[in-house]
């Protein structure tokens, strides 16, 4: 039964609108909930390989070698791609990038 104040129309409107933000939450939390590590990371598989490019990988390791990084990771869509360094050394970091 809808609200005497509000329109049927208002309230369907409202309606339409907070399922579709439960929905997009949703989808984002489980397609979220594969990208984080447990143990390990994930890496790509023989069957799903990567879409990277390792020329262009081993360029980003001579570039890395040549400013003395000690170590970085390409993480791509939950999936570690590529790592450089001793990755599992602590480390103090100064800065990371997050792009999408």
């Amino acid at each position: 039964m809808p609200d005497a104040g509000l329109p049927t129309k208002t309230l369907r409107s409202a309606m339409r609108a907070a399922v579709s933000v439960a929905l997009f939450c949703v989808a984002h939390a489980v397609q979220a909930a594969g990208a984080f590590p447990s143990a390990q990371w994930v890496t790509p598989s023989a069957a799903e390989p990567s879409r990277w490019s390792e020329a262009r990988l081993k360029a980003a390791d001579e570039f890395a070698a040549s400013i003395k990084s000690d170590a970085y990771l390409v993480i791509d869509q939950g999936v570690l791609v590529h790592s450089y360094g001793e990755i599992d050394k602590p480390m103090n970091l100064a800065s990371v990038r997050k792009s999408c």
